[in-house]
Order: C-alpha cells, then structure tokens, then sequence
C-alpha cells in the first residue's frame, strides 16, 4: 500500500501507482465505489482476448442502473467529451470515465503530467495519439451528490477544457488546428491593430509603427500557440526553433509593412490597410508556424486487429500462463473494507483474491454466453469510504 504525505490529486495518485503496477493490466478504481468493481471482469474481455490495448466503462453505453442526478453537470460531461473527441479524432461516449483498464506496458508508455482530475483528458489525448485500439463498453453508475461528498468542481471542468486543447491539439485534425489559430490569430491581428493605431497617432511613421505593432503582436502569438496550439521543442532546439521563429516572422513582417504601405499608397484608410495585411499574414503565419516552426510528426495509423486466427480462443486459455493475481491491478488510494472475503478488499499492489468463486470460474475455462457479474455497488456492500480520490 503507497499512501502519498499528502493529498495531491488524482492524477499524482494515478501516476504513483501506474509506476507500482506489476501485472498484465492496471485498471483504475475510486475508492467512493460510484462504479461497482464487479463489473471490472466485463471490461477485461477484450483485452484478454487480445483485440483491445485499453477499454474504457461507459456510464452512458448501459442498460445496467445509473442514478439520475444534476443536469448540467451531465451536459458539461457530454460537452468536454464532445471537444474531446473534436480534437482527438475519437467518438467516445463518456471521456470522464473513471473506468479506464489498460495493459500495462501501454500505461507505463505514457508520462503523466496532470496532479488533478485533468489526467482525464490527458490520459485519452496521449491513447488516441498512440493510435492504440480503444474499446468502450456500457457500465452501471452510482454518483453521488455534493452532499455525499463529491468533489469535481467547475474550476475542473475548466481545467479539463485546457487540458483538451493543451494535450490534443498539437496532433489535432488540420482544420481543427486552423479553427484554434484563428482565434489565436485575430486575437493578436486586433492587438497589432491597436497598437500600430496608437503608435500612428503619435509621432512614428506608418512603416515604423506597422513594423512595431507586428513585432509586438508577434510575440503574443508565439506565447499563445505554444500554450494552447503547438508543442514547445516539437521537433527542433530552443535555439533552432527560436531562429525559425523569427525567420518566418520576419518574412511574414516584411509581407505585411509592404502590403500595408501598398495600400496606404492607393489612398486606403489606414485601419482598413493594416487589417487586410493582418488577414493575409494570419494564413501565412499559420503555414509557417505549422510547417516550419512546429513540424509535429502525424499520429499515424491506427493499431489493426489482430487476425482473428491469432485470437485467443478463450479467457481460460490466457488463464494458464499465471495466476489470476497477476492478471488485474486496481489503483485506489484507500482500502475499500478491511475482510476481503465480504468487503473485496482492494489493495493499491495489486488485486487480492476479487471475485473469489467467479473470479475461478471466469478465468479458468470459457466465459459463459450469459456471464453477467454482479451490478451492487452500494457502499454497506464493501464498506465505507471517505476518499474521492483514486
């Protein structure tokens, strides 16, 4: 059992206990049983039998009982697993799941970074840019309320929305990457605006006040593309991207004095002069930014499936190669109950004797057509908790 000094999130207890894993797969389980851990030999079926790198529980796929409960906290679910799969190229039903059971090498690839509950989005944006086989299957749900202790707040909501821009859009769809720079981009095209009207109005010269104007403007856009669009260090140097940087910016700069000198000389208002530059460097400084500054390798193609003559044909056939123990990892921060035989007493190391007769049928020969695991998930079923961290 790894217990932190003190409670520093979900994503740092994922994080510690994802490098403690030692079995084929790892799954995650919070410890104020919102999910049921009897429902966990469901999603092992596809990773067992070889056709899936990671399955994800998904509260809205299931005929199984879900509690009702707030609104808009449902539609702010669908909405961030909406950009989510925007961004990702992915059609989730439910990005938010705490239910996410991977092997174990695929999970030990991947470098957490997010400490709270940002390590959701997080978490699907590093899978979906692995192009690794990604299965959901429908799962019961019973949520509390704020009253009962649940802790996601909006602040995390809006943490989430970061993390989506900030972990997919790097490798995001071309178009969806346009979409962001274009809000990135008319943002800094008004500041350059404003500035190159403030600077005219005093003593500079249109050319000296277009060139300052765009120097400033320019540097605003590179602190917001590699905060929200683009990966610091995607390919090249510091120093390297540094001098590309300013390579394309000064020969997008020189495109935008000429062109803003053009027509000021054709008699154009200079408000209208400086926006039409400023809307013709926008595509331009994409392109350079995209292509040059940023090279981001593709995500490639996804995993294919196995070939279905290489599939396992049953669970019980895997089953021989260990012992069932070593076959499921949970990362919780607590202990659920303390009498595994009646309170499934799940430690942070690894699974301990769960599901104690199924489990030994289940792993042992071939699953049943109608093997459906216990759906109770009531807390006087495995003992009460205080933690909502995993």
């Amino acid at each position: 059992m790894r217990r932190h000094d003190r409670n520093r999130g979900k994503g740092a207890a994922l994080r510690t206990g994802f490098q403690m894993a030692t079995g084929d797969f790892v799954a995650i389980q919070d410890a104020d049983l919102e999910y049921s851990p009897m429902e966990l030999p469901n999603l092992l079926i596809p990773l067992v039998k070889g056709e899936a790198d990671v399955v994800f529980g998904s509260r809205f796929l299931s005929c199984a009982p879900r509690r009702v409960l707030n609104f808009w906290h449902s539609m702010g679910n669908a909405f961030l697993t909406f950009v989510s799969n925007m961004f990702s190229d992915l059609n989730l039903t439910d990005m938010e799941t705490c239910y996410k059971v991977f092997r174990r090498d695929v999970i030990q690839d991947i470098e957490i970074r997010e400490n709270g509950f940002g390590v959701e989005p997080e978490l699907v944006a590093w899978l979906a840019r692995k192009r690794l086989r990604i299965y959901e299957m429908g799962i019961s749900y019973y949520g509390r309320t704020y009253a009962e202790g649940k802790k996601i707040r909006f602040r995390d909501g809006l943490r989430a929305l970061y993390c989506i821009f900030h972990y997919n859009a790097p490798t995001a769809p071309l178009p969806v990457q346009f979409i962001i720079y274009l809000l990135i981009g008319g943002f800094s095209a008004v500041f350059n605006l404003l500035v190159f009207l403030a600077l005219l109005s005093g003593t500079m010269s249109p050319t000296i006040s277009s060139a300052a104007a765009y120097g400033l403007a320019a540097a605003l856009n590179y602190t917001l593309c590699v905060f929200f669009l683009f990966r610091h260090k995607a390919r090249w140097s510091s120093v390297l991207e540094l001098i590309l940087y300013v390579v394309v910016v000064g020969l997008v700069g020189i495109f935008d004095v000429w062109t803003t000198g053009s027509l000021l000389f054709l008699g154009i208002a200079p408000w209208l002069s400086k926006s039409i530059a400023s809307m013709l460097g926008l595509a331009l400084n994409f392109i350079g930014r995209r292509y040059c500054v940023f090279p981001e390798q593709g995500a490639g193609p996804w995993r294919p499936q196995l070939d279905p003559h290489r599939k396992l044909e049953s669970i019980g056939e895997f089953a021989k190669s260990g012992p069932v123990d070593s076959l499921l990892e949970i990362k919780i921060g607590d202990p659920i109950g303390s009498d595994p035989a009646k309170n499934c007493d799940i430690r942070s190391t690894a699974i301990q004797s769960l599901y104690s007769v199924q489990a030994e049928s289940f792993f042992q020969g071939q699953v049943p057509a109608d093997f459906h695991p216990p759906r109770g998930n009531r807390q006087a079923d495995y003992g009460e908790t205080s933690s909502d961290s995993p």
